[in-house]
């Protein structure tokens, strides 16, 4: 919905959060010319006529009643209206952070500090509590805490309006029959769906007040079932158990606050007043008391707040997630008052905040201030996420991928459209022969003959199994037989079943729907428990082959490619016993074009609908008739809207799992998807962990791919890199723990990790600076640009690892093969440039550099340099990842920086989206606006090839195409780190990050 206006005022600008309830917009309102916040609901798909209307008219008086409250304590509706069936809130951005951005560590926060945010809290509840308004979703993620140290409570006025809602459609929730709220802070009578009245804010006040002194809600359980019952039947632990030192009256207090009977808790101005009197107390019995809490406004924005632990020591002015080191925190951008729509569990999709990400590619934009004691956030140097990239690898997702507990990977500036993960390694020479099945004939080695008797190459295990690459080289990607679809996949030497593997991410954990997966740390965690109907299967020797996952091959296609046909394996089932069938992968695809999906990965549905109809913006929307096609349970055949020759590999990830059709859609986070693999999720804790338990019904037998040796995973996010690294290191004998996709910075994980095992590689995207081809359309011009600009200068600016690249294919691609065709260097060359510049009578051309953070400001300070050496007249230009997303896309910027990559290793997933003329911003990454018939015929060459061998040729002519046109200048490939703790053994470094698929403990 991007660019889209509402009541012909506010205008659509940059989806900064997200969640199972809605979407949060930063918006421009044209009459007042100021930036808002828009929260955008919804209603379910199937809700009646009658029930729309009397839905919206309920809408209509709960955001008038919100309206009308007025208090400092409470984030004001501006505005409200509805657009189509989507209703609408319009409300103050707001800097700051929310309580659940403060309890990232799970550790809590000092006595004082929580009296004085709960009683401020209790202002806003004793202002709607008098105006008859009950808020019913009171919980940390809907409480912010400014950069001035106020407190604003989040999204009054529209629990009433969610529960109406899941009347007429069914619960929005979706993990049980639960009235609207987050499960662990929900009161008793609401699961009894009795009277509420102020009194059910009180307990969840209760909840929340519990989690801020002991790092945990007063209730935890693996089940939806299981808090229910907790909340309507247990007495929970008393604080002082769980934080030794508490003043008593805090156990009176909260015990009261968490009474089963509504009638025995206090009213908000009770608990107001006992607050603020705890609050000048101060800490009792404390082991080390805690200073006094800072005054609003005290310490300046991002300084660590007295009274809570000290988080790590980054040094200020790092980039966002994956940040080199040495580490930095640096200030984080605005939060908007609304950032992380109501739901079971909070989620925040802000750019640069996770990092995300960048996992198909990149972080969020966005870095966090310094919790109260949470993690410090790591930067990455991917301040500038690339526009929406195809497919997850780290440095995108969507904004950046976070490092810290203010990183959201959710998603990281690039998370929130791509986040790179992991990173594929330099390709390495390929000396045995490689068996290749031809998509358009037979199985053919790299001669084009066909092998002897038509056998698989697949390795067979010996009596002790086989080795596990420690990089999958995908770079080699072939087409596999059905031989080598088969299950199970082959033992691995020495690995034995059993044990708990952690791991700790410095993204936050977003979702477990496969539909959302797009970047690094999802995508893995979606190897685990979704299978897809293809996948990479990597041999002993690092090669990798496509083969089928839940289909029996790789796919067969006809039509020149643009009709595709996969056979399910016989027997497939969810972990809940039912059958996996061929309409499964249809509403898997259809549910994505919900806005709900946006942020996703757009590959699949690109390649379906082509990139103009693939946004996933337009509400409502279903597939046209016949573009995916069930002849029966078994048979699923996709008509794609041209060619593909490897359409195959873009399934072979969470878009190519299956959903059925009773998962319409999913809160966020929600494990309400069914599992294919190995393992279910049996605890989804948002951005704090998820648990992973094996599935009774995966059947190994089936499955080419997955080892499954561990019994459990622990997947724990939003982890400061020094945690990382210190936990990792402390690992005692036997404790497996690892990192899906480690850090970018030069000394993230350290140098020499002591009793860790370390494993590193080259990110699958290049940092790339884009060239404006409308603005410069001279060739020599862009020619000079391309020779002057120093790569090895902005790498060492932007404090990451990495290694120089100056062509636009990554590693790990079928096809990437380095070269410079401007002999650039690591410096440049000012002379050869401004000779150039003179030999197209352009000396003292004009340039606009656009840049986003303070990285990118170093980075665009050395390229200034370099460019005005070499007879440029440069004009440095800072705007904030908004409006520097903005006015990349609308054309402002003659150079800015743009990471160019995917998370699949064909060349279509890359070059297109960014340089075909076919491709237009906002529907695509072409940034560079650039449109030659020689790329583009060389483009629609490569689209034809009839392998993945000869389309890896085609698309390295491609890449040269494109260099030759000057568009992009790329200038570095960041390299990543990652560390395990000597426990674990039968990981690969791949493109995503860090394989589990053959994890074991020893």
């Amino acid at each position: 919905m991007r660019g889209a206006v509402l009541d012909g005022r506010y205008t659509l600008t940059e989806r900064i959060g997200a969640g199972g309830m809605g979407a949060v917009w930063r918006a421009r309102d044209a009459r007042l010319d100021r930036e808002v916040a828009v929260k955008l609901l919804g209603l379910p798909q199937d809700t009646s006529a009658p029930d729309r209307e009397r839905m919206l008219a309920l809408f209509v008086r709960e955001a008038r009643a919100a309206a009308a409250l007025d208090s400092t304590y409470i984030v004001p509706v501006f505005d409200h209206g509805s657009e189509g069936d989507i209703p609408y809130l319009v409300m103050p951005l707001l800097n700051g952070r929310t309580v659940t951005d403060l309890l990232r560590d799970r550790k809590g926060l000092s006595p004082q500090r929580v009296a004085d945010i709960a009683a401020q809290v209790c202002r806003a509840l004793a202002v709607a509590h008098r105006a008859g308004i009950v808020h019913r979703d009171i919980k940390p993620a809907n409480v912010m805490v400014t950069d001035e140290g106020t407190v604003k409570v989040l999204d009054f006025g529209i629990a009433k309006f969610l529960d109406a809602a899941t009347g007429a459609g069914g619960y929005l929730t979706r993990t049980s029959d639960s009235p609207i709220g987050t499960l662990h802070y929900m009161a008793p009578e609401r699961f009894a769906h009795g009277e509420t009245d102020g009194r059910t804010d009180m307990y969840s006040l209760g909840c929340m007040v519990h989690e801020m002194l002991t790092g945990a809600p007063p209730f935890e359980a693996p089940s939806a079932a299981g808090l229910m019952h907790c909340h309507v039947y247990e007495t929970p632990e008393r604080l002082s158990s769980r934080r030794p030192g508490l003043a008593p009256a805090w156990d009176e207090l909260v015990g009261r606050m968490l009474a089963k009977a509504p009638a025995d808790r206090p009213d908000a101005e009770q608990t107001r007043a006992e607050l603020e009197a705890l609050a000048k107390e101060g800490p009792v019995g404390l082991t080390k008391p805690a200073p006094a809490a800072p005054t609003p406004g005290a310490s300046a924005p991002g300084a660590p707040t007295p009274g809570a632990p000290t988080p790590g020591a980054p040094t200020p002015g790092t980039p966002a997630p994956g940040a080199p080191t040495p580490l930095a925190a640096t200030p984080a951008p605005p939060t908007p008052a609304h950032q992380a729509p109501a739901g079971p569990t909070p989620f925040t999709a802000a750019p640069a905040a996770s990092a995300p990400p960048l996992q198909n590619g990149h972080p969020p934009l966005h870095s966090g201030h310094p919790a109260d004691s949470g993690p410090q956030p790591v930067p990455t140097s991917y301040p500038l996420p690339p526009p929406r990239p195809t497919a997850p690898p780290p440095l995108w997702p969507a904004p950046l991928a976070h490092q810290g507990a203010a990183v959201r990977a959710g998603r990281p500036w690039w998370r929130n459209w791509w986040v790179p993960g992991g990173a594929a390694v330099a390709v390495a020479a390929l000396v045995a022969t490689l068996t290749v099945t031809d998509p358009f004939g037979g199985a053919k080695d790299d001669s084009g003959k066909e092998p002897s008797g038509g056998t698989s190459d697949r390795p067979k295990p010996g009596p002790q199994g086989d080795a596990v690459a420690e990089r999958a080289k995908t770079e080699t990607l072939v087409l596999g037989t059905a031989d080598d679809s088969e299950g199970p996949a082959p033992a691995v030497a020495g690995a034995r079943k059993g044990g708990r593997v952690t791991v700790l991410e410095p993204a936050d954990l977003t979702t477990v729907d496969p539909g959302k997966m797009w970047s690094g740390t999802d995508r893995l965690v979606s190897r685990l428990v979704h299978r897809s109907l293809t996948g990479l299967k990597t041999l002993p020797d690092g090669r990798v082959k496509l083969v089928g996952d839940l289909a029996t091959d790789g796919g067969r296609f006809s039509s020149g490619g643009r009709t595709w046909t996969f056979t399910l394996k016989p027997g497939l089932k969810y972990n809940d016993g039912t059958p996996v069938v061929a309409k499964d992968f249809v509403n898997a695809v259809e549910r994505t074009l919900d806005p709900s999906f946006a942020l996703g990965d757009r590959t699949l549905r690109s390649w379906l609908l082509g990139p103009k109809e693939a946004d996933g913006t337009g509400g409502g929307r279903t597939l046209p008739p016949g573009t995916i096609e069930t002849p029966d349970e078994r048979t699923v055949v996709f008509h794609l809207e041209s060619g593909r020759p490897d359409f195959n590999v873009a399934l072979a990830g969470p878009s190519g799992a299956p959903v059925p059709d009773r998962v319409k859609d999913t809160s966020t986070g929600s494990p309400t998807v069914p599992s294919t693999g190995p393992y279910q999720v049996s605890t989804f804790a948002g951005a704090k962990d998820i648990e992973l338990t094996r599935n009774p019904e995966w059947k190994p037998d089936t499955d080419p791919l997955r080892t499954a040796y561990p019994d459990t995973y622990r997947i724990e996010g939003g982890l400061s890199v020094e945690d990382v690294k210190s936990r990792t290191v402390a690992a005692r004998s036997g404790e497996a723990i690892m990192s899906f996709t480690g850090s970018l910075g030069k000394d993230g994980l350290g140098r020499t990790p002591g009793g860790a095992g370390r494993l590193s590689a080259p990110s699958p995207f290049i940092h790339a600076y884009q060239i404006n081809t409308r603005r410069v359309k001279d060739i020599k011009v862009r020619k000079a640009i391309a020779t002057a600009l120093p790569a090895g200068d902005v790498l060492a600016a932007s404090g990451e690892d990495g290694t120089v690249h100056h062509n636009l294919l990554p590693p790990g691609v079928r096809g990437a093969r380095p070269f410079d065709l401007y002999g650039a260097g690591e410096h440049g060359d000012p002379a050869k440039a401004r000779a150039l510049l003179k030999e197209a009578d352009k000396s003292g051309f004009k340039l606009t550099l656009g840049h986003a953070d303070a990285t990118d400001a170093e980075r665009a300070q050395v390229i200034k340099t370099a460019l005005d050496r070499a007879g440029f007249r440069v004009k440095l230009q800072k705007d904030d990842t908004a409006d520097y997303y903005k006015n990349a896309g609308t054309g402002k910027y003659d150079l800015f920086r743009l990471p160019v990559g995917a998370g699949l290793p064909v060349g279509s997933a890359t070059l297109p989206e960014y340089f075909d003329g076919k491709h237009t911003y906002p529907t695509s990454s072409n940034y560079s606006r650039l449109k030659s018939p020689t790329v583009d015929s060389a483009m629609d060459a490569a689209g034809s090839a009839r392998s993945l061998r000869d389309a890896g040729e085609l698309w390295s002519t491609v890449d040269r195409r494109v260099m030759e046109q000057a568009a992009a200048v790329p200038v570095y490939v960041p390299m990543r780190t990652y560390l395990h703790s000597k426990a674990l053994h039968g990981l690969q470094v791949d493109l995503d990050g860090v394989s589990p698929l053959n994890a074991y403990v020893r």
